[in-house]
């Protein structure tokens, strides 16, 4: 229902009436957009790093471009549109990755407040942890799902994790059906990963009584 048009103050705004702060920089440091930004602009870590501390905003200049774009359109004030290659090449690629990062951001916001409320199920630490992004872990009371989200805790790290693959008995599957065995369990494998066996994985799912 928001009638104006969401460059990225109007977003952050909206995400902190929802009661999530600094929006812009976690957007920025959201690993799927910081990995697009830095493969795109050649960005090395430290730069980015300077970058965001100095200047996010300069990461959201072709979102900024876009709402532009259309208010000129919209004013009939167009003498020269953006052109349909540049909108195939690099418009649409990067609010691809900008709203995932958002989800990520959201998803992640929702089971923190989960978490804080009590409302996950704590599955425990896994059995086995290989290549930082894929564990071993009993699944006690959970029937999980491929794309099913889990919520990994340490200390002060927190993740948010889809399930990309599924495993019992070393046989791929789509979803466990039985309680109490042990599983396999891959995420997607990123440079911010990094899983090992300290951490606690819960679930969004009732458990059985």
């Amino acid at each position: 229902s928001h009638s104006g048009n969401l460059k990225i103050e109007q977003i952050s705004e909206l995400a902190n009436d929802l009661g999530i702060p600094d929006f812009e920089k976690s957007i920025a440091n959201c690993y799927i957009f910081k990995n697009y930004q830095m493969q795109h602009n050649d960005y090395s870590k430290e730069n980015y790093s300077n970058l965001v501390a100095r200047n996010s905003k300069k990461l959201f200049n072709i979102l900024e471009k876009i709402v532009d774009e259309r208010n000129n359109v919209a004013h009939g004030w167009v003498e020269n549109r953006i052109s349909f290659s540049d909108i195939d090449n690099e418009y649409i690629e990067y609010i691809h990755y900008l709203s995932k990062s958002i989800l990520e951001i959201l998803i992640l916001s929702l089971f923190n407040t989960k978490y804080n409320h009590g409302k996950l199920y704590f599955i425990g630490k896994p059995i086995e942890v290989y290549d930082h992004h894929i564990i071993g872990i009993n699944n006690k009371g959970s029937l999980l799902k491929k794309n099913d989200y889990l919520y990994a805790i340490k200390d002060k790290a927190k993740k948010i994790l889809r399930i990309e693959s599924l495993q019992k008995d070393l046989k791929d599957i789509d979803e466990i059906s039985e309680y109490n065995v042990d599983i396999g369990i891959g995420f997607t494998k990123h440079c911010d990963l990094n899983i090992d066996k300290n951490y606690e994985f819960y679930c969004d799912t009732i458990p059985f009584h």
